[in-house]
């Protein structure tokens, strides 16, 4: 699995959980901009995880924007 975890639907029809997980990305940066493209509609949500951190980084409903994180630097 990929690092950035993109979790997108319709608002009427959700899945829920893993059941919403579309893609997996080695970057913010690919993963905003294919959610951007698929799922960019007003009748669609967007989020994605950082898998390392286990915690949502951005989504389309204006709570957390991509420019507001900083990707730490993963441990070894």
């Amino acid at each position: 699995m990929k690092r950035f975890l993109l979790f997108a639907g319709e608002y009427y029809y959700p899945y829920g959980g893993w059941y919403d997980l579309k893609q997996d990305f080695d970057s913010l940066e690919a993963a905003v901009s294919r959610a951007k493209i698929d799922f960019g509609g007003e009748d669609r949500w967007w989020h994605i995880v950082d898998s390392l951190l286990g915690i949502e980084v951005c989504d389309n409903q204006t709570r957390q924007k991509p420019e507001n994180y900083s990707t730490p630097i993963a441990r070894t």
